[in-house]
């Protein structure tokens, strides 16, 4: 099996999102909820789409009832090059 390393970029808070150029871009990425001195993780994704788009629907699904709470981190990849390392990679 082969490691991969993701390299995070943020956080960046969800409620001006659209201020960061890296929302444009593809990847993977983790939404955690901050309470205090508490985070929680309860959604890590990979979109094809640009993070701004997939961002606006989970906001859409469920993202709008915790939106105030939740912080986003980012990793950028280059398509072909991620797609060929994640499917090798794939847990089933």
């Amino acid at each position: 099996m082969e490691e991969i390393t993701i390299t995070w970029h943020g956080p960046y808070k969800l409620q001006n999102i659209e201020w960061y150029d890296i929302v444009n871009e593809i990847g993977i990425y983790a939404i955690y909820r901050v309470f205090g001195n508490n985070e929680t993780l309860p959604y890590i994704g990979k979109t094809e789409r640009s993070f701004l788009n997939r961002i606006n629907e989970h906001t859409k699904e469920w993202l709008c009832l915790y939106r105030d709470s939740c912080m986003l981190d980012l990793e950028c990849y280059h398509l072909n090059q991620a797609k060929n390392s994640l499917q090798k990679n794939k847990v089933t």
